[in-house]
């Protein structure tokens, strides 16, 4: 997303940037070969929400594909900067890169309160082979757009990943989350997926939760399947490869669960 007049930048030695000026250049490692990890982080009232559980990944992110560690006490000064200038809600974006890093502050953008509000259709995709950077929020991201760009040119609004045997793995920017009986269920972390910050605080607070694998036939026979992330929170998928799902009787208690693990 290409930054805006309003939006707040922010590099990690403090000073605040124009959103319209130069930051990065040209030939970056970020830009011409998308090296770099990143966090998105939900802003309530000027207040990042799971900001601890972020700035763990990222630390976690960065290792995986090989960066320096991220000198968490840079990112949180920087993090207080932007946030001074951004009272509101929105959204927070870490992103740390081999030579450039920096936080940035947007609103909300309107597709996440859309599915928040009217729920998702999606389609199930093989990505194939994604190799061990799937385990980090990286900023090499050509599968995931290039996913969701053919969910929509084929009347859908998101994608969930399964591999080549039918399991379920992840959304291109979000987790799995489906209510089987009075259970919750998503993909274990151990597969080759990004393990998830909002599924993970969700699954602290909900009274009966498991990590488990789960098929496409699971989703089919689920009583409510939903995309869960930091930004979005949980949209509920009403229509799966063009088949509406069954109504989702827990849909009011999840929302209810993840809005206090999100804020605490």
């Amino acid at each position: 997303m290409s930054p805006r007049s309003t939006d707040v930048v922010v590099t990690l030695d403090g000073v605040a940037h124009s959103p319209s000026a130069p930051l990065i250049g040209a030939g970056d490692p970020m830009v011409v070969r998308g090296a770099g990890v990143f966090e998105t982080v939900l802003l309530r009232a000027g207040d990042p929400c799971l900001l601890d559980a972020h700035l763990a990944r990222l630390e976690a992110s960065a290792a995986l594909v090989g960066l320096p560690a991220p000198d968490l006490r840079r990112w949180r000064a920087a993090i207080e900067v932007a946030l001074a200038r951004w009272p509101g809600d929105g959204v927070l974006r870490l992103a740390h890169g081999p030579r450039v890093s920096f936080v940035m502050v947007s609103d909300l953008p309107e597709r996440a309160l859309r599915a928040r509000r009217d729920g998702v259709a999606a389609i199930t995709l093989d990505p194939g082979p994604r190799g061990r950077i799937t385990g980090a929020k990286s900023l090499s991201y050509a599968v995931n757009s290039a996913a969701l760009r053919y969910a929509q040119a084929n009347g859908a609004d998101d994608v969930i990943f399964v591999d080549a045997a039918g399991t379920v793995l992840e959304g291109p920017r979000s987790s799995v989350v489906i209510a089987m009986g009075e259970m919750l269920l998503s993909p274990p972390p151990t597969l080759p997926i990004l393990a998830g910050t909002t599924v993970a605080a969700l699954f602290d607070i909900a009274p009966r939760c498991a990590y488990r694998p789960l098929t496409v036939a699971d989703l089919v026979a689920a009583q409510g399947v939903w995309l869960v992330s930091a930004v979005t929170l949980a949209a509920r998928v009403h229509t799966l490869d063009g088949m509406a799902l069954a109504p989702a009787p827990a849909a009011d208690d999840l929302a209810r669960w993840v809005e206090t693990a999100i804020t605490g």
